[in-house]
């Protein structure tokens, strides 16, 4: 069985390797799918953290709405790339490498906390929860254990099983599921996605 611990270590070498492995973007520069669809469900001007912002795509996106964005990311390689993303937009983005399996948003700081194409651990998820404010929302979307049958590009770590993601969210005396779906958006790779929205303060 393999330590839990190796397998965190695993994935920042893999995300790590997959951004120095492809040049100049691994992935396109437009937005997720996702963040299009359900970004009108955001306040005009909020304050949104982009966990996992990798190179920069879904963060510029917000910010050229008019939100304050952060993006945090453990790859020095990605935020480089963020960062020069968001310059050539004429954006200031501020873009901030951290652990994210231990990171802590600032309490009851932001409108809106995104993580697209990355399984956030549990730990994780319970601190976007502190961070947000009342009414403000988490938007998750990653991929599900069937998708690694159609690519070689995905390993189990970053994979959640059908139903685990709603599983964890699925009791709470403090928010509510606002949306949920697991289905094949992205070139027929089975994905999770899920809204959550805190509906007060503890």
């Amino acid at each position: 069985m393999q330590n839990p611990m190796q397998a965190k270590d695993n994935s920042k070498d893999w995300w790590e390797n997959r951004y120095q492995s492809k040049t100049p973007y691994l992935y396109p520069k437009v937005p997720s799918d996702f963040l299009l669809e359900f970004v009108g469900l955001l306040p005009e001007k909020a304050q949104v953290i982009d966990l996992g912002c990798g190179e920069g795509r879904n963060s510029v996106a917000l910010a050229l709405k008019g939100h304050q964005v952060r993006g945090i990311d453990f790859s020095k390689t990605a935020l480089s790339r963020a960062e020069e993303m968001a310059k050539a937009s004429g954006l200031n983005i501020e873009f901030r490498k951290a652990d994210l399996d231990f990171f802590i948003p600032d309490l009851m700081s932001f409108d809106a906390i995104f993580c697209i194409d990355m399984k956030p651990s549990p730990t994780l998820m319970k601190n976007m929860l502190r961070g947000l404010r009342k009414d403000g929302m988490i938007f998750i979307e990653a991929f599900l254990v069937k998708a690694m049958r159609q690519t070689k590009e995905l390993e189990l770590f970053e994979c959640f099983k059908p139903g685990e993601l709603l599983k964890h969210w699925a009791v709470g005396p403090n928010f509510r599921v606002v949306y949920y779906s697991e289905l094949k958006p992205d070139l027929d790779r089975e994905k999770v996605q899920i809204i959550i929205q805190k509906t007060e303060m503890l």
